[in-house]
């Protein structure tokens, strides 16, 4: 057990990333502080950059340092984080993998790109370009740009495949019976204690309503998920955690300024002031 007097983790992040968010929660559920440092996964791509893929090979956040071990992905840290640190403990029955293995099987990073339509397929395009320039410029690092780049050519075909798209959506659906069906007895999905599994599905959840799938379970069409997505949307941590149930203008601004927005707005504000006061100086003073 990690104690309070140890250097907190650090946290390579991003706010709008779902499983980023995964990792947010897991953390205000457990009361665990962190160091944070945004990777831009926007246009400027940093996550590409050959400091970050050093780091992280699969060149994605999060991405947790913590006392000489890294740990990738939303599944890793969060058990980790669970283990090592004091705070309630979210899967000490052992309970919770195959939600997570449910979550972990809907192919979501499609649907995100399905839902940007034209846009979407720009930017893979511009993502696959470049990789191939990261490659080039870095040889010692081409191999892992070339497993990322190949992935990112299969997501571009599956995206130009509307059979593709659609039998994601049906695995969608099939997931969520299996949470209908379970949740007819239960509070939480593995019980009556909120469990990792259940961090993991307020994530996906939130996700769903934010792409527009949120009426798979309202309207009566799944009235036991549609209770329990209540009954998770008024726990205090979601805020606390940074999970969107919808896209706000702050977080478009996010994307399209990348990890520079707050330098930005800052600029943006400071040329506000300097002509207010030029302004004022006219007026009052010339």
């Amino acid at each position: 057990m990690v104690t309070s007097a140890g250097a907190p983790p650090l946290l390579y992040d991003h706010p709008l990333s779902h499983a980023c968010q995964i990792v947010r929660l897991c953390l205000a559920e457990k009361g665990v502080s962190v160091r944070r440092r945004t990777v831009d996964i926007g246009p400027g791509l940093a996550v590409y950059d050959p400091w970050f893929a050093a780091l992280s090979p699969r060149m994605r956040v999060p991405l947790l340092v913590h006392e000489g071990r890294r740990l990738a992905g939303p599944e890793a840290i969060c058990r980790y984080l669970d283990g090592a640190f004091a705070g309630p403990l979210l899967d000490h029955r052992n309970e919770a993998q195959p939600w997570l293995d449910l979550e972990r099987g809907l192919q979501l990073e499609l649907l995100d790109y399905a839902r940007l339509g034209t846009a979407g397929r720009r930017d893979l395009r511009r993502r696959f370009r470049r990789l191939e320039a990261r490659a080039a410029a870095n040889p010692g690092l081409a191999e892992l740009y070339a497993a990322e780049a190949s992935r990112v050519d299969r997501l571009a075909r599956d995206l130009d495949s509307p059979e593709a798209v659609a039998a994601v959506e049906r695995q969608l659906e099939v997931t969520l019976d299996r949470a209908e069906a379970a949740l007819a007895h239960r509070t939480y999905l593995t019980g009556d204690d909120y469990t990792l599994a259940d961090v993991f599905w307020l994530c996906l959840l939130a996700r769903l309503q934010v792409l527009g799938y949120g009426h798979l379970w309202r309207g009566g069409a799944r009235p036991m998920l549609a209770t329990y997505w209540e009954r998770l949307k008024g726990r205090p941590t979601l805020a606390k955690a940074g999970v969107r149930t919808r896209i706000a203008p702050r977080d478009l601004a996010l994307v399209w300024l990348g990890g520079h927005w707050e330098g930005v707005l800052r600029a943006a504000l400071a040329a506000g002031l300097l002509a207010a006061g030029w302004a004022v100086w006219r007026t009052y003073g010339g």
